[in-house]
C-alpha cells in the first residue's frame, strides 16, 4: 500500500512512468487485493491528463471500467470496457508496425478473457486456466454479441417488432439501444408514458413489452402516438410472444400491432448458449458484490442447467449465492439455495413422449431416429420435434448429419465434472 500512496502523494508525475506503474500494479502484478489501494491507485492514473499515449490509454479505460463496475454502475462500466477495446485496435494502426500488431495479439487475449496465468491483480480480478484448478471468474457482459446485430436491425427501418419471452432479457436490451442509438430515446412502460414519447419529437419510441399492459393503455398510446405532428418517427415494440400471437390476442392488440408492424427480429437468450452459462453466472455474482472461485463440478452444474427463466432466474440464484458470502462457490453451496429442487422442478416440465426418448437414450450409447421411433412407438417426424427441444434444453447431443445423424445424452454432471 505504502507505494500505491507515495503515487497518490505526487499526482501528474513527471513523465508516463508513474502512470504506466499504477496501471501495472492496478490490473496485472499479482498482488493482493486491498479496496482502499485499488482507490489510491485509480487515483494516481486520474491525475494524469488523457488521453495517455495510445499503449497506456487503453488500460486506463480498462481500469475506468472496473472502477465502475465496482461502483455498481454497470452502463458506464460496459462503455469503458467498449472504449478500451477500441483504443487497444489503435496499435494495429500502420505507424506502430509489427511490434503494435504483436503487442495488439498479446494483450487483446488479456482484455477478452481468453485462458491465461491465475492472476489476481489489485482490482481483485481473477483470472484461470480452466481446468482442474477451478473456472475462470470473469465480469463479462451478459448480453449476447448477437443483441448488437439485433439492435442496429431495430434501427433499419422505421418500425421494429422484438420478440424474446424474457420480460427481464428485454429490459437488458434496452440498455444496448441506448449504447447504440445516436440521439434521443423513450422508453414507454405502460400508457402513461405515451405523452412523453410525442413531446420528444425526433426520438425513437421504445414500448417495453406492452402486450403485457390493459387494453386499455394499448388504446392511449396507440391513440397518442397517432395523434398528429408529434407522431415518433421510429417504433420499437418489445414483445414476449409472436407478434401475430399479440395481433390476435384482441381488438386493442389488433389495433396497436397495426402502428408497431415492421421488421421482427427474434432475441437470442441470455442463457441459451451452455457455454456461456458459467461466466454469466461469475460476473453477476461479482455485480453483487461477490468475488470467488467456481469450482468444477459448481460450474458443470451451472452449464448443464438449461435456465427456463431466463436472465431473472441467474440473477436470483446469483444473488442468493452472493448473500452467503462463501470463499469459493461449490456445489454444496448452490444446494443451499435450493438448486436440487430447482432442477428437479425443470424436469418436472418435461413431456411424455420426451421423458420416453431419454429413457430410449439412456439405454444405449446413442441412437438414429429410426430406432428411437422403434422404441418409442412414436413417427420419426413427430420425435424430431420433441429432439429439437431435448437439443434447446441441453440434454441431449447430435452427432452426424443427414442419414447418418445419431442422438445420444449429454454427459452426466457426475462426470462432466469427474
Amino acid at each position: 500500500r505504502g507505494g500505491a500512496a507515495r503515487l497518490a502523494r505526487h499526482p501528474g508525475s513527471p513523465g508516463w512512468g508513474a502512470a504506466s506503474l499504477a496501471l501495472s500494479l492496478a490490473l496485472w502484478i499479482p498482488i493482493e487485493y486491498d479496496v482502499e489501494q485499488w482507490k489510491l491507485l485509480v487515483s494516481a492514473v486520474r491525475s494524469h491528463p488523457s488521453p495517455l499515449p495510445v499503449a497506456l490509454e487503453w488500460q486506463r479505460m480498462l481500469m475506468e471500467s472496473r472502477e465502475f463496475r465496482r461502483l455498481g454502475d454497470w452502463r458506464r462500466a460496459q462503455e469503458a470496457h467498449g472504449s478500451a477495446v477500441a483504443q487497444l485496435d489503435l496499435l494495429l494502426n500502420e505507424e506502430y508496425g509489427e511490434r503494435g500488431a504483436a503487442a495488439h495479439a498479446r494483450w487483446k487475449r488479456r482484455l477478452t478473457g481468453e485462458p491465461i496465468e491465475s492472476v489476481r491483480s489489485a482490482s481483485g480480478d481473477t483470472a484461470q486456466v480452466v481446468g482442474e484448478a477451478g473456472a475462470r471468474v470473469v465480469a463479462d457482459a451478459p448480453e449476447p454479441a448477437s443483441w448488437d446485430e439485433v439492435a442496429r436491425t431495430s434501427f433499419a427501418s422505421d418500425r421494429c417488432v422484438v420478440v424474446s419471452p424474457f420480460v427481464r432479457e428485454l429490459e437488458r436490451f434496452v440498455d444496448v439501444l441506448r449504447r447504440r442509438i445516436v440521439g434521443s430515446i423513450v422508453v414507454c412502460r405502460s400508457g402513461a408514458d405515451a405523452a412523453a414519447a410525442v413531446a420528444q419529437r425526433g426520438a425513437v419510441t421504445v414500448l417495453l413489452a406492452p402486450n403485457l399492459w390493459p387494453p386499455d393503455e394499448m388504446r392511449a398510446v396507440r391513440s397518442a402516438l397517432c395523434g398528429g405532428r408529434g407522431q415518433p418517427s421510429r417504433i420499437v415494440a418489445l414483445l414476449t410472444v409472436p407478434l401475430n400471437q399479440f395481433r390476435a390476442a384482441g381488438p386493442a392488440q389488433m389495433s396497436l400491432s397495426e402502428l408497431i408492424d415492421g421488421t421482427i427480429v427474434g432475441l437470442e437468450p441470455v442463457c441459451g448458449e451452455p457455454s456461456r452459462r458459467r461466466d454469466l453466472f461469475a460476473s453477476l455474482l461479482e455485480s453483487a458484490g461477490l468475488r470467488a472461485e467456481i469450482d468444477p463440478a459448481a460450474a458443470a452444474e451451472l452449464t448443464h442447467y438449461a435456465w427456463p427463466g431466463g436472465l431473472a432466474e441467474v440473477e436470483r440464484v446469483a444473488s442468493a449465492v452472493a448473500s452467503r458470502r462463501p470463499p469459493r462457490v461449490t456445489a454444496q453451496v448452490l444446494d443451499e439455495t435450493g438448486w436440487r429442487a430447482r432442477v428437479q422442478d425443470a424436469d418436472s416440465g418435461l413431456l411424455e413422449d420426451e421423458r420416453k426418448l431419454l429413457r430410449a437414450l439412456a439405454s444405449c450409447s446413442m441412437s438414429s431416429i429410426g430406432e428411437l421411433s422403434a422404441q418409442v412407438g412414436r413417427p420419426a417426424r413427430t420425435l424430431l420435434r420433441y429432439l429439437d427441444r431435448l437439443l434447446q434444453q441441453d440434454r441431449i447431443v447430435r452427432l452426424g448429419r443427414g442419414r447418418a445423424t445419431r442422438y445420444r445424452l449429454r454427459q452426466a454432471r457426475g462426470q462432466a465434472s469427474a
